[in-house]
């Protein structure tokens, strides 16, 4: 029977343990027949925490062993095809990882915000949600600069890149702070200008007036300075989730703002909006978008993907305590087409959505990001039996409260979650229904709060897994991520080809602390790369392996090849804490494919490319403004060197097929809209 015990400091009650550890080799007669069991041999394995492994061998009962870590031998991984992952990674990768930290200086500051003043009973602090951020080139330099949104009293934050670490440039009016904070970020380029739109959050704010402050600040790029040039005004949901396409055909990147909350009324439904570019930093609201977008939820996370092949985006939405959506554009009025495509019509507390042709088939799949089972309400909900919450004002006051609750498993049925103690301090009515303890345990919902309870609306939630909806021509075949990745939550979510071997890959940001204080916080996470193999299958990475390691609260994400090597780089942001970036140092290069569109678009969002060789088609890449959770990629993708001379089939957004030739060992090409023929294979080796 193999035993494991783990060295602390501290970690018990005012206490700490001695550090010599003890094992119970059996007693007498436990192994075989002639007891030689109880002495041994053992074997002994020391994990030191550095990574390092220590093997004793032929270790016997009855003796003291003294290990020393100098003599450790530095192990690569565990095994991987045990943990169920194939893992054929080159030697650096195993040696060094994937990932190597590069320095950055940014800290996000989160300002203190009392969410349960005004929600006494809310699971969660809406004020801990961010940041966003977007890799983007401003300057029009040729490298990607890093935004990152700030808490409510800081602007958002530019990073440059400066040849060894991420640096503070120049933000002009983006460091400015209206109180507000900075939520989804997208950048494009429009007629020769970059402009930047930066979501905000009015949940700290007290209710404005419609139209008062920006929902969303656009700002224009002079030179290398950005000034405030526009804005989105504000209605009554506070706004989160930003993303961009040409959904009407003019050549202009449109752009869907989504209702993240209402102040004060969570979990009521908030309002989601769609305005069109009219040009010159100018958005108009697109009223035949409003009748679906109206009170459509609790919008976390969005992005737009042609699922069918047309050419026309549909717009994919993350909903927390709602169903992921899908809507489409048919003729002049957006639909819901969800129930069309087979999208699971089971609640979860959705985070981000991005696509990504997972299994090469040449369609988008939509990977989707949850809270995962490792916390409270997982263990306690299953589709029959959802975790539940009433909302509404049961004492009159004109606010908005909530009560927690889920099947209790025994007669009573629908039982609150939260404590006696916590309900009367909120709820003093109860106390004239339910005067003990013991009372209170027994006690349904129904029972507890009587008539008041016809006064609330019900949202409900089962789903908390993260899934992959499998694009199969026209319908969805859901598949949950790997046992890994279910650990903790997830929030953002990127897919691209990050070691470089041909396939898509799938990178998390995870975590989350802010719960109210009878929840434990769910920090289990570390970040995680999920390898694919090309069919689909997703094989979660170990740390020592992908050079992951992000303890605190990740947010926002974005992959993007900041020092143009080939090999894409995860930024990841922290809730309160410092912005990470993870330099790609051991992946195998890849091909920097520079798109030269139309001056409207010439960053080519909403493109999609494919590489074509002798051994067939490589996956779809789409190129997206907006995605996972208020995040944006870089919009200059890196495809899988193909080794040989080969052809890149591009789908510009208006639905011209092209293909261009790739010379053999290019490492950078530059494709352009009109001719379609112009390739650059600058830095070709």
């Amino acid at each position: 029977v193999d035993q494991s015990k783990e060295i602390i400091a501290g970690g018990t009650y005012l206490s700490g343990s001695d550090p010599a550890v003890v094992f119970a080799p059996g007693a007498a007669g436990s192994g075989t027949a002639s007891g030689a069991a109880v002495d041994g041999p053992f074997m002994l394995e020391v994990a030191w925490p550095g990574g390092a492994r220590t093997v004793v061998e032929g270790v016997r009962a009855n003796r003291i062993y003294e290990i020393y870590e100098s003599g450790a031998v530095a192990v690569a991984a565990p095994d991987q095809d045990a943990a169920g992952a194939s893992m054929a990674m080159d030697a650096d990768v195993m040696t060094i990882g994937l990932f190597g930290e590069a320095p950055v200086d940014h800290v996000h500051a989160e300002n203190a915000y009392p969410d349960f003043s005004y929600q006494p009973l809310h699971p969660y602090r809406l004020s801990r949600l961010g940041p966003g951020m977007a890799w983007f080139d401003g300057d029009g330099d040729g490298v990607d600069e890093l935004f990152v949104g700030g808490g409510a009293e800081s602007g958002t934050v530019r990073l440059g890149w400066s040849g060894d670490r991420l640096a503070p440039v120049a933000s002009g009016a983006l460091s400015t702070s209206d109180g507000r904070d900075g939520a989804g970020i997208v950048g494009w380029w429009e007629n020769g200008i970059a402009r930047l739109a930066v979501a905000r959050s009015s949940h700290e704010r007290a209710p404005t007036p419609a139209g008062e402050g920006d929902a969303v600040t656009i700002y224009a790029f002079d030179g290398a300075t950005p000034r405030r040039v526009g804005g989105i005004p504000a209605w009554d949901s506070s706004v989160g989730a930003l993303a961009m396409a040409d959904v009407d055909g003019d050549g202009l990147l449109d752009l869907f703002v989504g209702g993240r909350s209402e102040r004060d009324r969570w979990p009521a439904p908030a309002s989601s909006r769609l305005f069109l570019n009219r040009g010159e930093g100018r958005f108009e609201a697109d009223e035949s978008a409003a009748r679906v977008l109206d009170r459509i939820g609790l919008v976390t996370g969005a992005v737009f993907t042609d699922l069918d092949g047309d050419a026309r985006p549909e717009l994919a939405l993350a909903r927390e305590w709602g169903t992921v959506v899908v809507l489409a554009r048919e003729g002049q009025t957006w639909v819901d087409v969800s129930e069309r495509w087979g999208v699971p019509t089971v609640a979860g507390w959705w985070n981000g959505v991005t696509a990504g042709d997972l299994d090469a088939d040449g369609r988008m799949d939509l990977v989707v990001t949850n809270w995962g089972r490792n916390h409270l309400y997982a263990s306690t909900s299953d589709a029959e039996h959802p975790t539940r919450i009433r909302y509404g004002d049961l004492d009159g006051d004109g606010d908005v409260q909530v009560i927690e609750t889920y099947d209790g498993g025994t007669a009573a049925g629908e039982v609150p979650r939260r404590s006696f103690s916590m309900l009367w301090n909120e709820f003093p009515f109860i106390q004239d229904r339910v005067k003990t303890y013991e009372a209170f345990a027994s006690s349904s919902v129904e029972e507890i709060f009587g008539g008041r309870l016809s006064e609330t609306a019900v949202v409900e939630a089962a789903a908390f897994d993260h899934v992959v909806l499998f694009n199969r021509e026209g319908r969805f075949d859901v598949q949950p991520l790997p046992d890994e990745a279910q650990r903790a939550p997830a929030f953002h979510v990127s897919v691209a080809d990050v070691d470089g071997d041909g396939n898509e890959d799938v990178v998390l940001s995870q975590n989350f602390f802010a719960y109210q204080l009878e929840t434990p916080r769910s920090d289990a996470g570390r970040g995680l790369l999920l390898r694919g193999d090309g069919t689909g299958a997703l094989s979660a990475v170990d740390a020592s392996v992908s050079g992951i390691r992000v303890w605190g609260e990740q947010r926002g994400g974005a992959l993007g090849d900041v020092d143009r090597d080939g090999r894409l780089d995860w930024a990841v942001s922290q809730n309160g804490a410092a912005t990470r970036l993870l330099k790609n140092v051991a992946g195998t290069p890849g091909l920097r494919v520079l798109l030269r569109g139309p001056a409207t678009n010439p960053q080519g969002v909403g493109a999609q490319l494919r590489l074509e060789t002798s051994s067939g088609p490589g996956p779809v890449r789409e190129i997206h403004a907006g995605s996972g959770y208020w995040s944006m990629d870089s919009v200059v993708p890196v495809l899988a060197a193909p080794g040989e001379s080969a052809t890149l089939w591009v789908r510009w957004p208006d639905g011209r097929e092209r293909r261009y030739p790739v010379p053999e060992g290019a490492a950078e090409v530059e494709v352009v809209f009109e001719g379609g023929e112009s390739v650059d294979s600058g830095g070709a080796s």
